[in-house]
């Protein structure tokens, strides 16, 4: 059994499994059969995958589509197109192989070739095997998963991609909402603009007339005055020893009955020794 990659041209598919052999003495190995060879009959089975089984002539030429030719010790060669040819063609997955017969040697039949992807030849035949891709080709990473760099799993089990993604961009959207709050003229962004004019421009502004107004008024208090001209402070002062001394130097006469109010002085008013000290000045005059 062989393999050999489907949908590509072969120039060199082995014809015989068994050197053609003398029909007269059945040892002598034939090394001169040409693809014209008297009494030349050749037959190429085909099976394919799902159990398709066909059978069809091939008549070998030279240089063109079915070209023959002795490879050495007996064995032959014969090309076949991938796709074109009149008699068979490289186009099926499937398993194949010859059988002919012409004159002076025994009938043959040749080995039996499984044709499929060549990215399989390549994974199964052509290139080492590789342990953690196995036959996924290079789109898995070359790493056990749950390794570093490697598949992540899933230690419960079952997980669902569907839903982790849903819940993904559940999160991401409420996510992108808030974000988009900050862009430019949005409602955060708007918000931010009015607290920087208020604190660059309105609060210092502010302040700066409280100040000038405050000014004035300290201006103002300074400016004012009683009614003779003077500042009020420097009148209060004066005022207060005018006071004193007038307290003090009431003329005679100046207080008379009638000014006084009935019951104006009560006895509770009076000190302990007024009475004494008005009947002296009584007997004294």
């Amino acid at each position: 059994m062989m393999w050999m990659d489907v949908d590509a041209a072969l120039a060199e598919v082995p014809v015989n499994l068994m050197p053609l052999t003398s029909d007269t003495d059945f040892k002598t190995i034939d090394e001169g059969i040409a693809f014209g060879e008297s009494g030349m009959t050749l037959f190429w089975h085909f099976t394919t995958t799902a159990g398709a089984t066909s059978v069809k002539a091939v008549t070998p030429t030279t240089g063109g589509d079915y070209d023959w030719a002795h490879k050495d010790h007996g064995m032959y060669t014969i090309e076949i197109p991938a796709s074109g040819g009149g008699d068979i063609n490289n186009d099926s997955e499937g398993f194949g192989y010859f059988t002919g017969v012409c004159d002076s040697v025994l009938p043959w039949r040749g080995p039996t070739i499984g044709f499929r992807d060549a990215n399989l030849n390549a994974l199964l035949v052509d290139n080492a095997f590789s342990a953690t891709r196995g036959l996924s080709g290079t789109a898995l990473p070359a790493a056990a998963a749950d390794d570093v760099g490697g598949l992540p799993i899933s230690d419960a089990g079952e997980l669902d991609l569907d839903t982790q993604l849903a819940n993904t961009n559940e999160v991401t959207a409420a996510r992108m909402g808030a974000l988009t709050d900050w862009l430019e003229g949005e409602r955060l962004d708007l918000i931010l603009d009015i607290i920087a004019a208020d604190t660059t421009t309105d609060i210092p502004g502010l302040l700066s007339t409280v100040d000038t107004k405050q000014d004035t008024a300290q201006t103002d208090l300074d400016t004012i005055t009683g009614t003779g001209g003077v500042f009020i402070g420097t009148d209060a002062m004066d005022r207060s020893g005018t006071l004193d001394v007038n307290t003090k130097t009431i003329t005679a006469a100046a207080i008379t009955a009638a000014a006084i109010a009935t019951d104006a002085v009560d006895a509770d008013a009076l000190a302990a020794d007024a009475l004494a000290e008005i009947k002296a000045e009584v007997n004294a005059a």
